[in-house]
């Protein structure tokens, strides 16, 4: 039978939804709403997300386990604010999943619908309507490999820092610095449009040093308001 969690409030730094620390937490067919915190959260272990939705919470997924895995298929992300959509540090897959209307809003947020330190494969999804603070309003991906597949990133916006920033990457953010070396992001059969940005990149920003790659796909519409040169 299916499950809701909602109207729990956090505690200290770890969840309001549901938490596993440490081990392994499955979470399946249910509906995690409105938790004053993160809807999921898992730092040491090996997460997996089947057919729920996560809606409303401050924070919707934050797979943060390092070494482990992080699988999320058959969902629905939508409007979490301000933590955003989904944060992964793990060995990650998303499928058949919308990621849409989440608000990474805070000083230094980055990735309103995705925020990747980890390695990520996203196949057959949608990420649309998310918004950040500052970069990467659909995502943000930095130090390991992105792989963007038969997916959808559209209508995403990167704010500019309540005025501190041209912040990059409406659609997409790829990072790369000598702090944070490693930024790869390889797009396929995908779909990059209507996004926007402050900074470089409406749709997407790939740092000097980043590796991007575009195989038959659509980059178009997308608007940077940046006048900013490398």
């Amino acid at each position: 039978a299916a499950s809701t969690i909602s109207n729990n409030q956090e505690q200290g730094v770890y969840g309001g939804g549901s938490v596993s620390l440490p081990g392994s937490i499955t979470v399946m067919d249910s509906v995690i709403r409105d938790n004053t915190g993160r809807g999921i959260v898992n730092i040491s272990g090996p997460t997996t997300v089947i057919r729920c939705t996560v809606m409303g919470n401050w924070y919707g997924i934050n797979a943060s386990s390092g070494n482990s895995t992080f699988i999320l298929s058959q969902s629905i992300i939508r409007d979490n604010e301000p933590g955003g959509g989904v944060s992964n540090s793990s060995f990650g897959r998303i499928s058949d999943t919308v990621i849409d209307g989440n608000f990474a809003n805070a000083i230094g947020a980055h990735g309103g619908g995705i925020s990747n330190p980890g390695i990520l494969y996203i196949l057959n999804s949608a990420i649309t309507n998310n918004r950040a603070f500052e970069s990467g309003g659909g995502i943000f991906t930095a130090l390991r490999p992105l792989y963007l597949t038969n997916s959808t990133v559209s209508g995403n916006r990167a704010d500019n820092g309540g005025g501190n920033c041209n912040c990059p990457g409406g659609g997409i953010y790829n990072l790369w610095n000598g702090t944070n070396p490693g930024g790869t992001l390889i797009v396929t059969n995908s779909t990059i449009t209507n996004n926007q940005s402050a900074g470089k990149g409406g749709g997407i920003r790939n740092d000097p040093g980043g590796i991007l790659i575009v195989r038959n796909s659509i980059v178009g519409r997308n608007i940077a308001f940046s006048t900013e040169v490398d």
